[in-house]
């Protein structure tokens, strides 16, 4: 006799033995099937859809999957939706142009009628069923930022700063530059989200909780992780500060889908065009609390190109939001309280900057002399036909330019070339060549490097009388002597 077929008993039971391909449509588009059954089996059915919702069961790249996967989502919503029928030929559709409408028919189609309206529930931006926790979530967002919103009342005294230490600009400094990159990090883990998202024209519920998420693991993981604070100035504390602000952003910028169009992911993960943004917000703000309106034009007056003024366009739209507004001052207040009340570093602001000089009154210290003489003075120069010096260091940097002084340089001028250092110890990259007489030249450089070198040739002797660096974020040991204020 053979065995009976009892798949319970198998140890881990799964009703699909190797990925399927995906539809090809949304579960809510015609062409519609119809179907009736006692209402006792929905429970079962519902629990039978559930492996549609994982990505492994489909074939595909990823995008193809997570697009099944959410269309599967949709799908059980439906069947979780199902409301009594009242005829054997009733049937149901959502409302051409309206979505968010449930719709019935009780004479095969030829007419319909409103029956439900899903916006009543969740809001505009959910159409279609979350899991009970992103549900969860969006409420406790929505009760965060309705205290934050009667707490602020229209001064921003009331969210900022809290703490027992006087504030002045030194001690805000820091914390509006966590605030600052804060939002911008955001922003850009929602435009990442936006533009790998094939369904991001949709802006339901859980694309937002998604982002929001996503949001908050990148402003949570970049800068200290200070404590929530929100509590001690009223705010619920349901929900974690960071996922608040990620929330918040998702919120206002998933369905301005028209800032993403045609934005790739490279953008959003263009370091350099994230700290440039950055920068000009803190330049704008010197320092201080914003007014609401003062916030809203922080990034007016950049000058920017490229992926970074892509990016400040972006960012420039989302931060018209009122909320966006009280999360930066939110986000300013735990930083302020997590620097000054618990001690916590919040580490170098990226918009910081340093300069260190060698030779003329300055360092000799930390110059490879390749080529040349040196001349320790006071003051100190380095003399010869060819000059060639460099300064490295183990740890990355950010250069914003170099300057260069030359003297003893006759009619026949000298061939000057600069380089930087891509790794530790690698290869020197030409970032310029020119032909240079006596004076002081400042070449541009505005890259992260480990190293910066200077070759300067002629047939005659000549001096290099001073060398300057400039840079901002975190300064490197290269030993040079800080720059006169």
């Amino acid at each position: 006799m053979s065995k009976a077929y009892r798949p319970l008993n198998i140890t881990k039971y799964d009703p699909f033995w190797k990925p399927v391909p995906a539809p090809g449509a949304h579960p809510d588009e015609p062409n519609f099937l119809c179907v009736s059954f006692n209402e006792n089996w929905l429970p079962y059915i519902l629990g039978a859809l559930e492996p549609l919702r994982w990505t492994d069961k489909y074939q595909g790249d990823e995008a193809t999957r997570t697009l099944a996967a959410r269309r599967a989502e949709n799908l059980i919503y439906l069947f979780m939706s199902a409301i009594p029928c009242e005829g054997d030929e009733m049937r149901l559709r959502q409302k051409p142009g309206s979505p968010c409408v449930m719709q019935a028919s009780y004479d095969t189609g030829n007419t319909w009628v409103d029956v439900f309206d899903y916006a009543a529930c969740f809001g505009s931006i959910n159409k279609q069923n979350p899991p009970a926790d992103y549900v969860l979530t969006y409420n406790n967002y929505q009760q965060y930022i309705s205290e934050a919103r009667a707490i602020y009342s229209g001064n921003p005294d009331n969210l900022t700063p809290q703490g027992s230490v006087e504030v002045d600009s030194n001690n805000l400094n820091k914390p509006i530059c966590v605030a600052a990159r804060s939002v911008v990090l955001a922003a850009a883990a929602i435009g990442i989200e936006e533009a790998r998202n094939a369904e991001s024209s949709r802006q339901d519920l859980y694309t937002i909780v998604t982002a929001g998420l996503g949001a908050a693991a990148l402003i949570g993981g970049a800068v200290a992780a200070f404590p929530v604070i929100a509590g001690s100035i009223g705010i619920s504390a349901a929900l974690g500060g960071k996922l608040a602000f990620g929330m918040g952003m998702a919120s206002v910028a998933m369905p301005l889908a028209g800032l993403f169009d045609n934005a790739d992911v490279s953008l959003f993960e263009n370091e350099s065009a994230i700290q440039d943004v950055t920068c000009c917000m803190i330049n704008a703000l010197n320092d201080s609390i914003p007014t609401e309106v003062q916030f809203r034009q922080s990034l007016d007056n950049c000058s920017l190109s490229g992926d970074s003024e892509e990016l400040r366009f972006i960012v420039r739209e989302i931060i018209q939001h009122p909320d966006i507004y009280l999360h930066f001052l939110i986000e300013i207040e735990g930083a302020y309280q997590g620097a000054t009340n618990s001690g916590i570093d919040l580490g170098t602001c990226p918009c910081d900057s340093w300069c260190q000089y060698w030779l003329d009154d300055g360092s000799t210290s930390g110059l490879t002399i390749t080529e040349g003489t040196l001349q320790a003075g006071p003051p100190a120069y380095i003399e010869d036909p060819l000059i060639d010096i460099n300064f490295a260091s183990a740890s990355s940097f950010f250069v914003d330019s170099v300057a260069i002084e030359l003297a003893g340089v006759g009619t026949q001028k000298a061939s000057v070339t600069i380089y930087t250092q891509a790794t530790s110890g690698g290869a020197w990259d030409v970032v310029t060549t020119a032909s240079r007489s006596n004076g002081v030249y400042t070449v541009a450089i505005n890259e992260t490097v480990f190293g910066v070198r200077v070759r300067s040739s002629r047939d005659f002797s000549h001096r290099i009388d001073r060398l300057e660096l400039n840079g901002n974020g975190n300064e490197p040991a290269l030993q040079g002597a800080s720059c006169p204020s």
